[in-house]
């Protein structure tokens, strides 16, 4: 469930359509379609609150199947941290019972790309609107990739906001941008 930055996703070219964002207690999760040459792409995304210096890079959230913001004036191979976002729909899941299910294979995916992968939680935290996010940690030196992940439930979603860095100093700067932006996030009544 962990994306690896480095895959590419398939996606035609095409225009994005924003459909609506999806009703009731999953109002922030956007749905967007994007025509491809095997029909349409269907992504599910957390709407993200932007924070001041940074942007959304419309063409590496579509190849990554992921919401992703970066500093101001920074390309996504090049920046110090990249904040992204991902809304998994559950009932691609059938394996997965529990948010503690999604954490758990999340942990068991990561921790099998490298065996000096260092794992642990750290305290919760809540959004604007007092949904409590579990936080896990993950540093792969030896792939060089440090991160913060948050993982809650909106609805039919499991939800996964992460701040990626290669160094561990560039990934302590950003963290407060992280937590900023959870605090900020918050699902439409």
């Amino acid at each position: 469930m962990n994306i690896d930055l480095a895959r590419p996703g398939s996606l035609g070219a095409g225009l994005v359509l924003l459909l609506a964002a999806c009703s009731g207690a999953s109002a922030e999760v956007l749905k967007m379609a994007v025509p491809a040459e095997s029909g349409v792409h269907v992504y599910w995304w957390p709407a993200l609150p932007m924070p001041r210096g940074w942007v959304r890079d419309e063409e590496v959230s579509r190849e990554r199947e992921i919401n992703v913001i970066l500093p101001i004036g920074k390309a996504f191979d090049d920046a110090p941290a990249v904040i992204y976002a991902r809304a998994d729909y559950k009932q691609r899941f059938p394996q997965v019972h529990s948010l503690a299910d999604y954490m758990h294979q999340d942990k068991v995916d990561i921790g099998s790309q490298s065996p000096t992968a260092a794992i642990a939680d750290r305290p919760d935290v809540k959004t604007g609107d007092g949904t409590t996010l579990k936080v896990v940690s993950y540093a792969l030196p030896a792939k060089r990739q440090w991160e913060l992940a948050a993982y809650g439930e909106e609805g039919d979603f499991y939800l996964q906001f992460t701040v990626s860095a290669s160094t561990e100093a560039d990934l302590k700067d950003a963290e407060g941008v992280f937590y900023g932006l959870l605090a900020k996030y918050k699902k439409q009544p």
